[in-house]
């Protein structure tokens, strides 16, 4: 296998080459392919990412139908690069294992909320709606009838869950899958190149900026919004953007992605619009184009239907998000553990949990009243954390954030301990005469 992607034919090498009419050319061609190209007419190659293939388990059944029939009707377009394969391979088990327990576990547990509210609203009125029979009537039998269809509900889902073993195991969308196009067209030789270059790109960021940065004009570049979600190997949309990149070159073909990864402004703009760099510099190469197409909008006019995941995330960002929660947890668990020992040496009553302690610490100068301001603020946020990441538009920049406030207290807390243990501490009491 011959190694084309290298200096001249990659991303960052065509850098600042092109002249005002190549330029123009670019624009045009792209402008020009673009209506036929996101209809995915005359058998354009679609590639896929990973998210299009996982977000098939984490969809209801129903909707998975819908899906189905797309990679068959495309079935001879679609192509699945060794990035995307690889990524898949990591990430399916953990993605169905999410749907049957927490997509599952979250309808019925907000399905309990609604008759709690319905018993509540019963329990606060009883006096008053027994003025209102017809009222009293249809409240209790709503109430009745909501508790059978929890029952109900409930022995379903048990029916439902047993199909997870039959999903891992006989999966009959593998064998649709495994009948795409799959390839591995970068070498050893590329592979190694296109790290280096991306190394040398992350070297130019500053990873808390990189939101900013990323919408800057001819700033943005494949994977870039990686570097701060996935520090420790963020280079697979870099290796996925080249792996299309040669096959185009190699088939002389303009080439599709379909992505649901179009929140980080990488591939796409945030407004969805195409990056005019990644045009002129695709075309530079191999005087064709790479379309990228938001999977949300994509499917959602295809079948008149949303395709919402029904977990928190269904590609390799789910990985993080799940990461960084359990980092959140681990540290503010070595934080109280801290906080309880401080307050073990100084005899500070620790009943009242972290903020007690905190609040003592403040009062008696050993913190500063910010650290205690910033202490009161994180519990809340770490109450709240499953809501910041069903709800917030950028959880992992806001899990980022409480997770970079916790290892600042802990270095506070740590420095604290250190100096009790290498000094003693003279401990004052009120009632001291």
């Amino acid at each position: 296998m011959e190694s084309i992607i290298k200096e001249g034919c990659s991303f960052n090498s065509v850098n600042d080459k092109i002249g005002l009419l190549e330029y123009k050319e670019a624009i045009e061609y792209y402008s020009k392919n673009w209506e036929e190209a996101k209809d995915l007419k005359n058998d354009i190659p679609i590639f896929l990412d990973t998210n299009v293939l996982l977000r098939y388990y984490s969809i209801s059944f129903k909707k998975r139908e819908l899906l189905k029939k797309f990679f068959n009707d495309r079935k001879e377009q679609i192509i699945l690069s060794n990035q995307v394969q690889k990524e898949f391979v990591k990430n399916r088990e953990g993605v169905i294992e999410e749907y049957f327990q927490d997509a599952l576990k979250k309808l019925l547990d907000e399905f309990k909320t609604i008759i709690n509210q319905i018993k509540s609203f019963n329990q606060k009125h009883k006096e008053i709606i027994k003025d209102f029979e017809f009222l009293e009537t249809q409240t209790s039998e709503y109430q009745t009838n909501l508790e059978k269809s929890s029952e109900d509900l409930k022995n379903a889902i048990k029916e439902k869950r047993q199909e997870k073993t039959l999903t891992k195991f006989n999966d009959e969308i593998l064998d649709l899958f495994s009948s795409f196009e799959l390839i591995d067209n970068l070498t050893e030789d590329e592979i190694e190149y296109l790290k280096k270059e991306f190394d040398c790109l992350k070297k130019e960021l500053d990873p808390q900026k990189i939101k900013n940065e990323i919408k800057k004009p001819n700033r943005a570049f494949p994977g870039m919004g990686d570097i701060q979600d996935k520090p420790d190997n963020p280079y697979g949309d870099y290796y996925l953007f080249h792996e299309m990149i040669k096959y185009s070159k190699e088939n002389d073909k303009d080439v599709v992605l379909i992505t649901y990864d179009t929140t980080k402004g990488d591939w796409i703009k945030e407004n969805k619009e195409a990056h005019i760099h990644y045009i002129q510099r695709v075309y530079q190469m191999n005087k064709k184009a790479v379309f990228i197409i938001d999977a949300n909008w994509y499917f959602e006019e295809l079948f008149d239907t949303s395709f919402d995941s029904l977990i928190f995330e269904d590609n390799v960002a789910t990985n993080n998000l799940l990461q960084k929660r359990k980092q959140i947890a681990d540290l503010y668990e070595y934080m109280e553990h801290a906080l309880i020992e401080i307050a073990r040496i100084l005899g500070i009553g620790v009943e009242g949990g972290i903020i007690s302690i905190t609040a003592q610490l403040a009062s008696d100068g050993f913190i500063k009243p910010d650290v205690y301001s910033t202490i009161i603020s994180l519990v809340k946020q770490i109450e709240n954390i499953e809501e910041i990441i069903v709800i917030y538009p950028n959880p992992d920049a806001a899990l980022h954030n409480i997770y970079s406030d916790l290892q600042n207290l802990n270095s506070i807390f740590h420095d604290l301990l250190l100096s009790m243990y290498s000094k003693p501490i003279r401990l004052s009491f009120k009632n001291e005469p």
